[in-house]
């Protein structure tokens, strides 16, 4: 009868802490695997192009991640394509593996592409971009930026790089 018991208490404490709410923004190997899977766009390098991407997702029960959207700033489809922010933003969090139960719910992530354009200044051009206060984020859990970095003298082949320039509505 005590072996039964124990088994059972052990099952509710397994099943609790399976079923908790949490937190993705106290998980590492998500922010991590993250930076790792999502690359600074070569056309956005070639360009001196940086600026901050806020990205909305879902994580289901089991823990993928799905519905990824770039929603700001909004930029014309033909200029995305061309630059490759979303497409890079999408493939990376689509690589992510499973972050197990208990992650379930609406995310918004900012993104920071930082370049840094040692033909134009040594300066890093940090973004400055931000959702505007009256922005609706529907209740959606924020987490903390992203930050994906790039540096002109990285690649050689670009010979001259404009001068940087931050992302707008474009």
């Amino acid at each position: 009868m005590k072996k039964i018991i124990t088994s059972a208490i052990t099952f509710l404490v397994i099943s609790f802490y399976c079923k908790a709410q949490k937190n993705l923004n106290e998980n590492p190997l998500f922010f991590k695997l993250a930076e790792r899977h999502i690359h600074y766009p070569i056309n956005a390098i070639k360009v001196s192009l940086y600026g901050r991407i806020y990205t909305k997702f879902t994580v289901n029960k089991i823990g993928k991640i799905e519905n990824i959207e770039v929603f700001f700033p909004v930029m014309k489809p033909e200029y995305d394509k061309l630059i490759g922010f979303t497409k890079s933003i999408k493939s990376g969090l689509s690589k992510i593996p499973l972050l197990g139960i208990g992650y379930d719910g609406e995310y918004i992530v900012p993104i920071a592409f930082i370049f840094t354009n040692h033909r134009d200044s040594p300066e890093i051009a940090y973004p400055k971009n931000r959702l505007p206060n009256d922005f609706d984020t529907e209740h959606r859990k924020f987490l903390h930026e992203l930050k994906i970095t790039a540096k002109s003298d990285d690649y050689p082949s670009i010979i001259s790089a404009p001068q940087s320039i931050q992302i707008d509505e474009q």
